[in-house]
């Protein structure tokens, strides 16, 4: 059963004052507060004793477990950090040293690099680091809001695109972030939410379905009664990708013609445009885990930080990822994807003048995403001459610019 009435939802979570102003400013504040007191300059100066005691009992850790829970909560034990208090006195822990000076400095040079990571949008760098999972992504939404989630655990995270009805396998810590960007396009999907803060959004999830916790109150939608999910597109982040190194055969060309009995149902354009947007950044994410496997594989590997999503600030680029080619030169890949076993797809005219321009440089890559497996198959050069009979190109709107007398 879909979640037909989402935007009423919305409404609601707004009108019912789920989310105030008082709450923005609070959380805004916050925010603000903990960038000034916690930036690279104060946290290379870090005690031990300003870790656990703070100055009025507002020390480290009493501002990420308690003050900033507007913020998103996080359980953490204390024992979990660098150093903490035990019977009076501060003990290290031995996972950063043996030492409470040793302990201290590992964890301030973790903090300081969780900080500069998140600042940099970088996930992987972050993923690496040793501070507790749930205590370094809070730390990342505080330090950059606008890209990470407020959402802290990887169970609830997976909760969350049950809900909305994907299909989850598996509670790795690795797939942490590449579900987070599942979340963040449901959230820039929708016309409503696309211009909320990240932690609106999140809050949103939580009134709508509540936590996985079977002791937490249910969300608003399991609370009444319903079992309703918003979409039915698979998650496919842990599907193997495989390479399909085929070529193109020929294609019927058909010529199109106005048929005045043509019946077809009524699509639900939204919708469909959501499902597609979401295909299609799974789709490009696992070209981008494709090429870097790729240059690898050419001992390239030293060009991997070269590969760039360019479709996240550059819709009119007439590409979606930037990439090397084994000469050393760049690749412009124009990603489409398919949920069936049709090779078709839709192409703008920025893409074909893309594809001409770049010409040898600019590729297709066709990704099906099969409920099994996630197939890659590759078009080089499309638009060249070679390929002329192999593709079926064909108008299905036009844009009528005229002038009107006055």
């Amino acid at each position: 059963m879909k979640l037909n009435n989402f935007e009423s939802y919305i409404l609601k979570f707004d009108n019912e004052d789920k989310y105030s102003i008082n709450d923005k400013n609070k959380y805004d504040a916050l925010i603000k507060d903990f960038n000034k007191d916690y930036n690279k300059d104060k946290l290379e100066e870090l005690t031990a004793e300003q870790m656990v005691y703070g100055n009025n009992d507002r020390g480290l850790y009493h501002r990420l477990k308690e003050e900033t829970k507007l913020i998103g909560s996080i359980d953490v034990r204390n024992t979990n950090y660098g150093v903490f208090e035990k019977d009076g006195k501060i003990q290290p822990n031995q996972k950063f040293g043996d030492t409470v000076e040793k302990a201290s400095n590992d964890f301030r040079k973790n903090m300081i690099d969780i900080l500069e990571a998140s600042m940099n949008n970088d996930e992987n760098r972050i993923a690496k680091n040793t501070i507790p999972n749930t205590l370094k992504y809070k730390m990342a939404s505080i330090y950059n809001p606008d890209f990470f989630l407020p959402v802290y655990s990887i169970q609830h995270v997976n909760f969350f695109l049950k809900c909305l009805g994907y299909e989850i396998l598996g509670e790795n810590s690795k797939d942490y972030f590449p579900r987070t960007h599942i979340l963040l396009d449901e959230k820039n999907s929708n016309s409503i939410t696309k211009e909320w803060s990240n932690h609106k959004f999140a809050r949103l999830l939580y009134y709508l379905f509540g936590s996985p916790k079977k002791t937490e109150e249910l969300g608003e939608v399991f609370k009444n009664g319903e079992n309703e999910v918003l979409i039915s597109t698979e998650c496919y982040m842990d599907k193997e990708i495989v390479f399909v190194d085929s070529g193109l055969s020929n294609v019927e060309k058909r010529e199109r013609k106005f048929n005045p009995d043509k019946k077809a149902k009524k699509i639900d354009f939204e919708k469909q445009m959501r499902k597609n947007t979401l295909n299609g950044s799974i789709a490009e994410e696992k070209v981008i885990e494709f090429e870097k496997e790729r240059l690898e594989k050419i001992g390239r590997k030293i060009d991997i930080n070269k590969i760039k999503k360019v479709s996240d600030t550059n819709d009119a680029a007439g590409y979606d990822i930037k990439s090397i080619n084994e000469d050393g030169s760049e690749r412009y890949i124009e990603v489409k994807s398919t949920v069936t076993n049709k090779y078709s797809f839709n192409l703008s005219v920025n893409e074909r003048l893309a594809g001409e321009h770049y010409g040898e440089r600019y590729w297709i890559y066709f990704v099906s995403l099969g409920k099994e497996k996630i197939e890659i198959r590759t078009i080089n050069n499309p638009f060249s001459e070679e390929h002329q009979e192999k593709l079926d190109i064909k108008p299905i709107n036009y844009q009528v610019d005229i002038n009107f007398e006055k």
